[in-house]
């Protein structure tokens, strides 16, 4: 793996960013950089050693349930959830039109083995956000210069030339599953940004889990907002779907 690249401005006043290569057993090693001057701490080492383990295990159980869905399986069969099409509804709004959902499952496919292949490369690096940049978002990747002047179009891929930024403070107060999970959800996110383009058209906020509840319920819950071409194009619904899995 190629060394972190350092700014300009923390080579001349000499604050080095640490960089710790993590091996999380599933797939290959991958970096995790400080912000200049810190360090990466044993907790942040275990927290995103396990969340990363949680997005790439998450993302190619997603590939192989799709993949089913698709080629046929119905849902509650094998291992396709019985709430599969819920769970595809809420996440991309795909309708009820059979050619329409047909679509939406070939593109997420496509776009979950991008992330895939993005999140498994050897070359990958995890860095602290910038809280100048990022504030206390849970992460961010900075898009290219031309993303500047140009409008948003739910059928286009954003360019996203940066690296991936996740604000470590945000889970590395102790070594917990739900801070685990939490950093494999935005490592998901993130990965939809960087690998495929895509854009913040919404924040799944309430989750999924609470909507599934209602339709356990009986209940015929309100979903926010989205149309199908914002939600393939909207990098928290790709998190949400492959975690939720």
């Amino acid at each position: 793996m190629p060394p972190y690249t350092h700014t300009l401005t923390q080579r001349l006043f000499g604050q080095p960013s640490d960089l710790v290569q993590l091996n999380p057993g599933h797939g290959p090693q991958f970096g995790l950089v400080s912000r200049p001057g810190g360090h990466v701490t044993l907790v942040e080492q275990q927290v995103f050693t396990a969340g990363m383990n949680i997005a790439r295990t998450g993302l190619d159980r997603a590939y192989g349930i799709i993949t089913m869905r698709i080629a046929g399986t119905p849902a509650g069969a094998g291992i396709v959830p019985a709430n599969f099409d819920h769970l595809l509804q809420y996440c991309f709004r795909p309708g009820a039109v059979v050619a329409t959902i047909q679509a939406t499952m070939a593109t997420v496919r496509n776009n979950l083995q991008r992330i895939r292949l993005g999140l498994w490369s050897p070359q990958l690096q995890i860095i602290d956000s910038n809280p100048n940049r990022g504030g206390v978002a849970s992460g961010y990747v900075r898009c290219s210069y031309s993303e500047l002047f140009r409008m948003r179009d739910a059928a286009r891929e954003q360019s996203f030339a940066g690296r991936i930024h996740i604000r470590f403070a945000t889970y590395n107060a102790a070594n917990t599953p739900a801070n685990q999970r939490g950093a494999g959800m935005t490592m998901v996110h993130e990965g939809a940004h960087k690998f495929c383009g895509c854009r913040d058209w919404l924040y799944n906020g309430g989750g999924f889990g609470a909507y599934a509840g209602m339709i356990a319920l009986g209940l015929a819950p309100a979903i926010p907002a989205l149309t199908n071409a914002q939600g393939l194009n909207n990098a928290d619904s790709y998190a949400e779907f492959v975690l939720n899995l």
